[in-house]
């Protein structure tokens, strides 16, 4: 028997109203025995064994007043002692699962610790990082990140406009031309934003649609109102 497991829940009122209470007091202190025994097992207990273990007229008529069940496995059954079983084997469950994600908690921290040497050259690296994007045009950092580019083709897509990787270039110059214009001092990120309008005005020059130069970029502001 597992030593998690000592004993069983038992409800005085489940038994006072319940089927075994119709029995005689010989069989229901064989069905306590019983009970005692099938949990000692932790519910591995078998037909045949219950058989040889006490008498065979109080197991079947326990059997046939539904008392106990015989499985199809040759095992019998009791019901609340069942449940009790599979709710213990949940717990058990969780507390690994817990045991495990505490051990993993404690492995990462010592990771964590082992990496802190390598932390202020990783910040210093993205420092450098920063400072190379903003030496770098919009533009150029655009061209420059593939990242950038394959977003900008799928972006394009979604407005039903297919380009490759050379007509992107072309069309993100030609963007990159009416952008500084209008925000000299910009940055990447409006760039972006603003390069995604470029492909809706495209879309809506495929249709045939006329639009006023002044008006071919216009900020989410503008298009509101209008």
């Amino acid at each position: 028997m597992a030593k998690e497991l000592p004993f069983f829940k038992f409800e005085p009122s489940e038994y006072m109203f319940g089927r075994i209470q119709k029995q005689s007091y010989e069989i229901q202190g064989v069905f306590i025995n019983i009970c005692c025994k099938y949990w000692h097992k932790l519910g591995d207990y078998d037909l045949e064994s219950l058989l040889l273990d006490f008498d065979k007229e109080i197991v079947e008529k326990l059997i046939r007043d539904k008392i106990i069940t015989d499985g199809e496995d040759g095992n019998i059954n009791i019901d609340f002692l069942d449940y009790q079983l599979n709710e213990c084997h949940i717990v058990s469950k969780k507390n690994s699962e817990s045991g495990k994600k505490s051990a993993q908690k404690r492995s990462t921290g010592v990771q964590r610790a082992f990496n802190d040497g390598s932390t202020e050259e990783n910040r210093e690296d993205k420092k450098r990082e920063d400072k190379k994007k903003k030496e770098l045009s919009c533009l150029d950092f655009f061209l420059q990140s593939s990242i950038e580019q394959e977003t900008a083709i799928k972006g394009a897509k979604a407005y039903g406009i297919f380009l490759n990787s050379e007509q992107l270039k072309i069309e993100a110059e030609k963007h990159d031309a009416i952008f500084n214009l209008q925000f000299p001092n910009a940055d990447i990120r409006k760039w972006q934003q603003y390069f995604g309008y470029y492909f809706e005005k495209m879309k809506n020059n495929s249709k045939g649609q006329q639009q006023n130069p002044s008006t071919q970029i216009y900020t989410p502001l503008q298009r509101k109102r209008r």
